[in-house]
């Protein structure tokens, strides 16, 4: 979650080691439906709190 310092809090992907946010088309929903693998989004992850 990033905070837009008015402490409004949305979800983002993350670049791993940068740290920097992706604003591709659809930052959002990420699924491979076909199998393709996407080396291109490989190094980003979800920054959403896990669930237990």
């Amino acid at each position: 979650m990033i905070d837009n310092g008015s402490g409004d809090k949305r979800p983002v992907l993350i670049h791993k080691v940068s740290g920097r946010e992706y604003r591709g088309d659809a930052p959002y929903i990420l699924v491979s439906i076909d199998g393709r693998e996407r080396r291109a989004l490989q190094e980003f992850t979800p920054k959403l709190p896990l669930l237990p």
